[in-house]
């Protein structure tokens, strides 16, 4: 056994990355059917999402999203919304509706 261990001592960190990954794995795995029966409790059997379209994005994200649209879809996006500045005149009317206009563009 103690020969064993002289040839293994190089590769311990090797080994050790193996178990912590297979731990992470198993960990997963388990995890998963958890994941799954929260996604028809709430999202089918509740009815928890109505409309897959947000009604208002932040300017932030709305960038992010458009980085993985096509050109075509792009301008499909951005003829959709409308972009309200916090210090423009629509802002009055759209910041009871949604509060973070007051922190930056919508």
């Amino acid at each position: 056994m103690l020969r064993l261990v002289k040839y293994l001592k190089p590769y311990l960190f090797l080994i050790l990355i193996t178990i912590a990954l297979l731990f992470v794995q198993a960990n997963a795995d388990l995890a998963l059917p958890d994941y799954l029966s929260k996604i028809v409790n709430n999202g089918i059997q509740q009815s928890g999402v109505e409309n897959a379209v947000p009604k208002a994005i932040r300017q932030t994200q709305m960038d992010k999203l458009l980085t993985f649209v096509s050109a075509d879809d792009k301008a499909l996006v951005l003829d959709s919304y409308l972009l309200v500045e916090p210090a423009s005149p629509e802002a009055e009317q759209y910041v009871k509706d949604f509060p973070a206009l007051a922190d930056g563009p919508i």
